[in-house]
Parts: structure tokens; C-alpha cells; sequence
């Protein structure tokens, strides 16, 4: 058994799958919202008898960990536009889509035809219960300045018309105080 060819094919299986990491990042680095993935790996050391003396030799695979998300936030660009917001800290918007509820932490939203909220895909953002509005589609109607506060609560004009919905990755939602929504800009 040639235990050189398994070590170096281990290595080798190790840099292939750091390189798809590196690749799958670079090619989402202008994604809004995305977050960077980083794969780690460890050696896995075994004793190996060698000649005739009785001695061994350390010898080490590569093992490949599980890939970790990186989760810091990204620095915000400001956009200007009164749609667009960056969510820093933690947790993700609700977009409704034909396949179901899914989490997107892309804040780069416009209004549709209708005056629906809805991303850049034409999905309906959802938004919480506030001030008697239920949860469900945002719609925006009125005239005036729209503003987005840091709880995700929006105003047009002055009036309410919805909530953002922010929620933590076991989908309990994250409190108005510990959200950190920043108008005009996307990360």
C-alpha cells in the first residue's frame, strides 16, 4: 500500500474544495447580502511502521471541516434610494415566492405596478403586524417621503404603512430594538 498516494491525494481533495470556496465567494462578492463562506482543514495524524527497526513515523492526512459562514456584516453602500436597505447584525428579510417563504438578507427593494413591496425579482416582501396592519405583503400607498427607521418600520409622508420583517434563522423574529436597518444603502 502506497500511503504517500493516499496523503497527497488527501491534500490535494483539501485544495480542490478550498479553491471551489474561494470561487463560489469571489463569484458572489457583489451579491447584496451575501455572506462569505471559509472551509478549514486539520491534519489527521497516524502512526505509520517503517523498516525494520520497529519505529514509526508520523504521518498526517488532510481532513477538510465543515465549511463555516462568515458572519459579519459587510460594509454599506449608499445608494440613495429610499427602497434599498442594509441589514446589519443578524437575521434576514421573509420574501414570499411561488416555492414558499424564503430568507434574503438582499435589500434591494422597489414597488410593482400595484404599490407592492417587493425585491428585485418581483417578490413580495413580508412585513410584520404594526399599527392595526397586519403581517403579510407591504403595500406602500400615499404621497410624500418614504423613510425606513432602523426597526424596519415604514412611513410614507408621516403615516405607517408596514414593518419589515426581520427574523433569526430558527425564524423567531428579531425585536424591532436590536434591529439595525439602514435607509439608502445596500451591503
Amino acid at each position: 500500500m502506497d500511503v504517500g498516494a493516499y496523503i497527497a491525494a488527501s491534500g490535494a481533495i483539501s485544495c480542490h474544495k478550498i479553491l471551489e470556496t474561494i470561487a463560489h465567494n469571489m463569484a458572489n462578492s457583489d451579491t447584496p447580502g451575501f455572506k462569505q463562506i471559509w472551509i478549514a482543514t486539520r491534519p489527521v495524524e497516524f502512526d505509520y511502521p517503517s523498516g525494520d527497526l520497529g519505529t514509526s513515523d508520523p504521518l498526517a492526512f488532510s481532513q477538510t471541516l465543515a465549511p463555516v459562514r462568515q458572519n459579519t456584516d459587510g460594509i454599506p453602500l449608499h445608494t440613495n434610494q429610499p427602497l434599498d436597505v442594509a441589514l446589519q447584525g443578524e437575521g434576514t428579510f421573509m420574501v414570499r415566492t411561488p416555492h414558499g417563504m424564503i430568507p434574503s438578507r438582499n435589500g434591494r427593494f422597489r414597488l410593482d405596478l400595484e404599490g407592492m413591496l417587493v425585491n428585485q425579482e418581483g417578490h413580495y416582501v413580508q412585513g410584520d403586524a404594526f399599527n392595526n396592519i397586519p403581517a403579510g405583503d407591504i403595500k406602500i400607498e400615499g404621497t410624500g417621503e418614504i423613510k425606513i427607521n432602523a426597526g424596519g418600520e415604514i412611513t410614507i409622508g408621516g403615516k405607517a404603512v408596514g414593518c419589515l420583517s426581520v427574523l433569526r434563522e430558527d425564524g423567531s423574529l428579531v425585536e424591532k430594538d436590536k434591529r439595525n436597518i439602514i435607509q439608502g444603502s445596500s451591503v
